[in-house]
């Protein structure tokens, strides 16, 4: 990133800054679409954007990864969310397919986390995110340390 858009971004998120969730989401929407999507675990806690992001935007794209190994509960609580707020659901899944993936690799994510991670996660989510302007993500600043001083637009960069 050139100096120039990196002054530009920080510039935009002190603005930002100053907006409710609901305004940042709006201004979002109106700055990318249609080029913009969202990606939800389903977690009790994805409702409340999931809710905000849906009153700007009813049809985004919200994108889940969809690996095979998600509790039964997770799923039938993204099906309930799906069917109540007509949700535009994409579900991502590896590209050999949840079957092909276990015949292959059967307990990968046992003996190398980090590759099931790569091929249920990354790859997919890499491949529906590349043609998108804005990813709307539900990263929050008090989870983690890591993510303290995350800013609430990032530029993304593959690598």
């Amino acid at each position: 990133m050139s100096t120039h858009a990196a002054i530009h971004l920080a510039e935009k998120n002190k603005e930002l800054e100053k907006l409710t969730p609901k305004e940042i989401i709006a201004w979002a929407v109106e700055t990318y679409s249609p080029h913009i999507g969202m990606t939800s675990s389903f977690g009790a806690e994805s409702i409340a954007l999931i809710h905000m992001v849906i009153q700007v935007k009813p049809d985004i794209p919200v994108y889940f990864l969809e690996t095979g190994f998600h509790f039964a509960e997770t799923l039938k609580f993204r099906d309930e969310l799906k069917e109540k707020y007509k949700l535009n659901i994409v579900n991502l899944t590896c590209a050999q397919g949840h079957e092909a993936f276990l015949k292959q690799y059967g307990q990968l994510h046992q003996t190398n986390p980090d590759l099931c991670c790569e091929i249920n996660k990354v790859e997919p989510l890499k491949r529906a995110i590349s043609g998108l302007r804005a990813w709307i993500t539900g990263i929050r600043r008090d989870q983690a340390n890591t993510r303290r001083n995350v800013h609430i637009l990032e530029n993304y960069q593959e690598g």
